[in-house]
């Protein structure tokens, strides 16, 4: 004999729906039409931002060279690459070896100064290519890895050199005694 309330006739058993309550079957579509209107528009923006939210790509390059000062190599310190006007990248690193050469990758390509820190060079050196804005300057060719060879003794007399043209041409747009 079966037990009492569980017979084939007996209806309580087979309903699975919770308890009625009013308002219940309104407040559900309405709480599961809110979360898929969110997540549609959650969705969307996400897809139109994905660009946006990635780490930006620079074109970069590897970058091997060496650095001297007139005609002897430069050993220790490091040369920093920086992004110039126009080129955009981070600022690279790398470490000047005993011989004066480098390596750096990730180097970006474009206009680059160039900063030469911590190196055993003479005092004038050291403030004229350890600071920003440094004078020493290259273009980086992106299609294959690129050398760099820099003489400070070079730069120097360069930057001397651009230094004497300007104050020339100051000279010749403001004639002494003149008034302002």
């Amino acid at each position: 004999m079966p037990a009492a309330g569980v017979g084939h006739g007996d209806d309580r058993l087979r309903c699975a729906r919770p308890p009625v309550c009013p308002g219940w079957p309104s407040v559900r579509l309405r709480f599961s039409w809110r979360v898929r209107a969110l997540s549609v528009v959650l969705g969307l923006l996400a897809a139109g931002c994905s660009e946006e939210l990635g780490p930006e790509r620079f074109a970069t390059t590897h970058v091997s060279g060496r650095i001297s000062l007139g005609g002897k190599a430069v050993g220790g310190g490091f040369v920093d690459f920086l992004p110039g006007q126009g080129t955009r990248g981070n600022i690279r690193s790398a470490r000047i070896r005993d011989d004066g050469t480098f390596e750096a990758d990730r180097v970006p390509v474009g206009l680059v100064a160039i900063r030469i820190v911590g190196a055993p060079v003479p005092p004038q050196y050291a403030l004229l290519f350890g600071r920003f804005p440094t004078r020493i300057t290259r273009t980086i060719a992106g299609d294959r890895a690129a050398a760099v060879e820099i003489d400070l003794a070079e730069e120097a007399a360069r930057d001397r050199a651009e230094a004497n043209a300007r104050l020339e041409e100051y000279r010749a747009n403001h004639p002494a005694g003149a008034s302002p």
